[in-house]
């Protein structure tokens, strides 16, 4: 439980810090919208066993790599 803890706030800790270290605004309202949906589906989690659902862990895991790779991208390709 503590290493699935320790991974998966890594990556919402690494899209917030992107929210506020990129330029472009795009990208910042993609990094807050993924932030915000991780962080929902995580409050949601806390209550209910909806990771149990195949749909919603694929949908968790679709944003937190879209929320990563945005988050972790070097500066010169920005």
């Amino acid at each position: 439980f503590v290493v699935g803890l320790v991974f998966v706030g890594r990556i919402v800790q690494r899209a917030i810090r992107g929210v506020f270290r990129t330029r472009l605004l795009q990208e910042r309202y993609l990094l807050a919208a993924a932030v915000g949906a991780m962080s929902a589906m995580l409050v949601h989690s806390l209550v209910d066993f909806n990771m149990y659902m195949a749909g919603n862990a694929m949908t968790f895991a679709w944003i937190a790599g879209l929320g990563a790779m945005q988050a972790g991208q070097p500066r010169s390709r920005r």
